[in-house]
């Protein structure tokens, strides 16, 4: 049995340093393997996520790197 896993997130009304949080979590996701879901009773289920194209990485990496400059500048400016 082939099942799916689908995933999405939006970066509104985030502050900067829950974007990142959810940024890291997207790069995971993207760089694929092996996965399990667990809950207080414990592993529920897992399997494998499958590499995300290159182009999907860059803009993941390129995503994060702005919403880090982001935080600097709104840490500085005490925003």
């Amino acid at each position: 049995m082939t099942e799916k896993l689908r995933f999405t997130f939006s970066l509104e009304r985030l502050q900067s340093a829950a974007a990142l949080r959810l940024l890291r979590i997207h790069q995971r996701i993207v760089a694929g393997g092996a996965f399990e879901v667990r809950t207080s009773a414990g592993v529920i289920g897992g399997g494998e996520l499958p590499t995300a194209s290159e182009a999907a990485h860059q803009e993941v990496t390129e995503l994060r790197r702005y919403v880090e400059d982001l935080d600097v500048v709104q840490r500085h400016c005490e925003q």
